[in-house]
């Protein structure tokens, strides 16, 4: 049924005791591919308890031990298999990780000595990049132990790896995004905002005062400072921004916002909204452009830039007509539905988006019809 009916997993320790200690996590888990020195054939896996079996088989994590004062190189398949090798195609030796590891990132590498921590055994917890079977170097985090000598050589290091290039793509793309916004809100007619209503902070570009007639800097980084543009009684910055459109993770809607000479002017205002599990607004981004006196056009921010806007955001964004037929996908929707932008434009949206049951896997309601 889908219920949760074991959990496996790990607790890292903050110390280990002595040299055969830093090698229990390793040891219990069952390890496959040992090498007792360069050339030799990998000798038999150790019995293992079905716990750590399991653990070793299905986790998405690879156990590895190299042991260099008895050159006892030992890791578990999934070591192999996260940089595309199988125990045949990869021998371990003492040199692997100074092989694989991308020189720019050589001082992360678990081999890497330690003069200040000399006699010790050293918990370390690293990202870095590796060379696969094909060349590309991908992101990985390693947590284990060090044992060093004397000279801060290490004799011997035990942990595990986990392939974490996904969540570093994630992070690139983040930072990317708020480079280009940062970049945006850099423009005087750029009237933008970013409110973390959980976190109590928030980010409003220079344009937000310069359009609405305040001074340099005159908006705090806090949610309550766009309180400051907001008419008496609209209740504050979540009140105001959650009032249209209740529940719906986009809205664009007319409002009257205050001017900095204390003026009403009218307002056309964009936000990406997302929400806590009481559907309060957890976290609110866009921007509010001035319009004519009668509310029908925008005057501070052309179509180009508000696409910008839209790309700038991580999530998939698409745009379309009273009728379903899609106007506009940015950047993230096009990579998350396998599809090109300028194929996608016009087409009904069922057709671009396609939703399953999760369970079932059948057709799901097409989410935009039910909308419209």
């Amino acid at each position: 049924e889908g219920t949760k009916a074991r959990y496996l997993g790990y607790i890292r320790k903050s110390g280990v005791g002595d040299k055969e200690e830093a090698a229990n996590i390793a040891s219990r888990g069952g390890l496959s591919a040992t090498t007792e020195a360069a050339g030799t054939e990998a000798a038999p896996a150790a019995p293992a308890s079905s716990a750590f079996s399991i653990l070793e088989s299905d986790a998405d994590v690879g156990f590895f031990d190299f042991d260099y004062v008895n050159l006892k190189f030992t890791c578990t398949p999934r070591w192999f298999a996260i940089l595309g090798h199988s125990q045949e195609s990869l021998p371990l030796t003492g040199s692997i990780w100074r092989e694989l590891v991308h020189e720019e990132d050589s001082g992360a590498a678990p081999d890497a000595p330690s003069r200040k921590h000399a006699g010790q055994h050293k918990p370390f917890s690293v990202d870095f990049r590796i060379r696969t079977r094909d060349s590309r170097f991908i992101w990985v985090n390693c947590n284990g132990v060090q044992v060093l000598g004397r000279e801060g050589n290490v004799e011997r290091v035990t942990g595990i790896m986990a392939d974490i290039q996904e969540r570093k793509e994630f992070e690139e793309q983040c930072l990317a995004a708020e480079e280009r916004l940062e970049r945006m809100g850099q423009s005087p007619g750029m009237a933008l905002f970013d409110i973390d209503f959980e976190a109590g902070a928030a980010w409003y570009s220079a344009g937000l005062a310069k359009v609405f007639g305040y001074r340099e800097g005159e908006f705090d980084p806090l949610p309550d400072s766009l309180s400051k543009l907001l008419p008496d009684g609209s209740g504050g910055a979540r009140t105001w921004l959650g009032a249209q459109r209740q529940g719906e993770s986009m809205a664009a809607f007319t409002s009257k916002v205050k001017r900095g000479d204390g003026t009403l002017a009218p307002a056309e205002v964009h936000v990406f909204r997302s929400f806590d599990r009481k559907r309060n607004i957890a976290r609110a981004s866009g921007c509010i452009l001035p319009t004519d006196a009668d509310g029908a056009r925008p005057l501070g921010m052309p179509t180009l830039h508000i696409a910008a806007a839209f790309e700038s955001i991580v999530e998939g964004v698409i745009v379309t007509d009273s009728k379903g037929s899609i106007l506009y996908v940015n950047a993230k929707a096009c990579q998350l539905l396998h599809c090109d932008a300028a194929d996608a434009v016009s087409k009904v949206a069922s057709s671009v988006l396609k939703l399953v049951h999760r369970i079932t896997l059948a057709p799901a309601a097409d989410p935009i019809a039910q909308v419209l």
